[in-house]
């Protein structure tokens, strides 16, 4: 007979394999929003703007820093996945795919009490 796994074991390594990937990506957009901010005080003379594209690398930074700091809680279960399928469309797939299999096994569902 199967018996799911406990919640009350020790961490999973997809799980802190997440946080640390989560953590990088929303690292990497902040610098990006950052960077734009000062290109587009440098440019403002000039005319030209990168401000539209701020707005969205820091709505996604936002995402990844919640998600590095969200509960284990089902909330918190499907925010990961979130953060996983965002990844999977991007240049980070070779990291995001990998994790978002090992993130749909019983043991980090039942980390997340989803199970």
């Amino acid at each position: 007979m199967y018996a799911a796994p406990r919640a009350t074991d020790p961490t999973p390594r997809a799980v802190a394999l997440f946080r640390l990937y989560a953590g990088a990506l929303a690292a990497a957009y902040l610098a990006a929003a950052v960077l734009l901010v000062v290109l587009a005080v440098s440019r403002a003379a000039h005319g030209s703007s990168a401000t539209p594209l701020v707005l969205p690398l820091a709505f996604l930074s936002a995402l990844h820093v919640a998600a590095v700091f969200a509960p284990r809680a089902p909330w918190g279960w499907t925010l990961g996945t979130v953060v996983l399928v965002l990844g999977t469309t991007s240049c980070f797939v070779p990291i995001a795919l990998p994790l978002l299999v090992a993130w749909q096994k019983p043991l980090v569902k039942a980390a997340y009490r989803r199970v």
